[in-house]
C-alpha cells in the first residue's frame, strides 16, 4: 500500500446505526490489520458495532481514512470525562503506508482530545491508545510520539470441549443464588456491586447509573439471560455479565465478573 495523500471522513449514521457500507469498511480494515499483526481475526462485526455505539464515542471524530477512493484506515475516539482521558482505537490496512495511516489517525484523535480539554477549561487530560503486543510498527510509532506503556491486559480463552470444563455446572455453595436480572431494581443492585467490587481496580472511575445502563444494559450485544446477580442469603455479593459480542466467533464471553471483598 503506497500512500500519496490521505483524507478523512466521519463515519455515517442512519437511524442510530452506522451506515452499512461504512461498517463493512471498518470491519474489513480491522480484520486485515489483525491478520497482519496476529495471524488471525480477533474482532468481528458485532464487536465493532458495539464499540461504535459506546456512550463515550465522539462520533464527530470517529472516521474512516482514505487513500484516493479506497478506505485504508479507521480511528474511533472515546472521551471519558470523569476519568479525564480520551481513548483512541485505530486500525490500518497492511502495506508500506500503514505507519502513515496510523500516525494520521493518532493525530486526528489527539486533536479531538485537545479540543475537548480546551472546552473544559484546560483540565489535566490524557490520550490513550490500545495496541496488540506483537504490533511493533504501532508501538514504535506511539513511542516516537511521546506515548509510554502504562498497562498490559490479557485476553484468555478455553474451548468448551476442554476436559477442564465441567460437563455440568457445579453446585452452588449453601445460601448462594444466581438471579437473572431483567428489571430496574436488579440493575441498580448490580450497579452498586460493580462500583464496590472494582473500586481498587487500576484506573477505575465510577460513572453515573444512567451511563452504566447505556454501556451495559442497552448494549446491542447484551445477553438478556446473562445478567447475573449472585446473592448470599439474599444479600447482593457479586455480578457476572455475559454478552454475545463474540458470537461471530462462536464464543461466549464473560464481560464483567466482580465479587464484593467481604464475600
Amino acid at each position: 500500500m503506497s500512500i500519496d495523500a490521505l483524507t478523512a471522513r466521519e463515519i455515517r449514521w442512519v437511524d442510530d446505526a452506522p451506515h452499512e457500507d461504512d461498517l463493512a469498511a471498518v470491519v474489513g480494515i480491522v480484520a486485515a490489520d489483525e491478520v497482519e499483526v496476529l495471524g488471525e481475526v480477533a474482532t468481528h462485526e458485532r464487536q465493532v458495532r458495539d464499540h461504535l455505539h459506546s456512550p463515550y464515542a465522539d462520533r464527530a471524530a470517529t472516521a474512516l481514512l482514505f487513500a484516493g477512493a479506497r478506505a485504508v484506515g479507521m480511528v474511533s475516539v472515546e472521551h471519558d470525562e470523569l476519568a479525564h482521558h480520551t481513548f483512541l482505537n485505530l486500525a490500518a490496512a497492511p502495506g508500506d503506508g500503514r505507519s502513515e495511516v496510523l500516525a494520521t489517525g493518532v493525530s486526528l484523535g489527539t486533536e479531538a482530545a485537545v479540543r475537548l480539554r480546551r472546552e473544559r477549561g484546560g483540565i489535566p487530560w490524557e490520550v490513550r491508545c490500545g495496541t496488540w503486543l506483537p504490533d511493533a510498527t504501532y508501538h514504535d510509532l506511539l513511542g516516537g510520539l511521546g506515548f509510554a506503556a502504562i498497562r498490559r491486559f490479557s485476553q484468555m480463552r478455553i474451548d468448551a470441549t476442554s476436559p477442564l470444563v465441567p460437563e455440568s455446572a457445579p453446585p452452588l455453595p449453601p445460601g448462594v443464588e444466581i438471579v437473572v436480572v431483567n428489571h430496574e431494581e436488579g440493575y441498580r443492585a448490580m450497579y452498586d456491586v460493580d462500583c464496590a467490587a472494582f473500586v481498587d481496580h487500576w484506573g477505575f472511575v465510577a460513572h453515573p447509573y444512567d451511563e452504566w445502563c447505556r454501556e451495559l444494559v442497552d448494549s446491542p450485544s447484551r445477553d438478556p439471560e446473562g445478567m447475573w446477580l449472585l446473592t448470599v442469603d439474599g444479600v447482593p455479593a457479586g455480578i457476572c455479565l455475559l454478552d454475545d459480542s463474540r458470537l461471530d466467533l462462536d464464543d461466549g464471553y464473560v464481560g464483567i465478573l466482580g465479587v464484593l471483598a467481604e464475600f
